[in-house]
């Protein structure tokens, strides 16, 4: 069977779901990604349709047409869907901290936060984010969040230029960092030791 004709096979079932909810949209357009591994469709609401029902319904659909990937987003204007038949394991922070876009960076201090839906490397600037709270239930990254973070700082960064101070009074995430030439202080392990610090 050709992509086309699973590409059509895939917007229809899609459709078709969400015309089980109640929920009225038609697939305009597609993008292909990551070797046909991952489609982006682009999608028109008909009328009536509330955009809030397509994002709500998202888990819903996805179950139904047990798909691994299943996320709506906004692209600028239009509303996206993208989908895979399998999900990511590869873990690729080496290459986005590797890669010339993150070590020739001219951001002043570049946080690399991964991939964006249409794979492609997302790098931020630490220096811009004047207050930043990584905050989730459990199990949902955000330990691999801050190893992301202190990766990234650590990568570009001399420790003539940056000192870290890192509190970890929980379940002691942070001993890997525990040798770091950019530390201030062994890593805090109390708060009172933390107040002081």
């Amino acid at each position: 069977m050709s992509n086309k004709k699973i590409i059509k096979i895939v917007k229809r079932a899609i459709e078709n779901c969400y015309i089980s909810y109640n929920v009225t949209i038609k697939i305009v357009n597609y993008e292909i990604y990551d070797g046909g591994r991952r489609l982006i469709f682009y999608v028109l609401p008909k009328n009536g349709t509330k955009l809030n029902s397509i994002f709500n319904l998202a888990k819903d659909v996805q179950v139904k047409l047990g798909l691994p990937l299943f996320k709506v987003f906004m692209d600028e204007i239009s509303v996206c869907i993208a989908i895979s038949g399998s999900t990511i394991t590869e873990n690729r922070l080496r290459r986005i901290l590797q890669s010339d876009s993150f070590q020739t960076s001219t951001k002043k201090i570049p946080l690399a936060i991964g991939y964006d839906i249409r794979e492609e490397m997302y790098i931020a600037d630490l220096s811009e984010l004047k207050h930043l709270l990584i905050g989730g239930a459990t199990n949902t990254g955000k330990t691999v969040a801050l190893y992301c973070l202190i990766f990234s700082i650590i990568s570009k960064q001399s420790p003539n230029d940056v000192n870290l101070i890192l509190v970890d009074t929980g379940a002691g995430d942070l001993e890997i960092f525990s040798n770091l030439p950019h530390l201030s202080c062994p890593i805090v392990k109390d708060e009172e030791t933390g107040i002081n610090v």
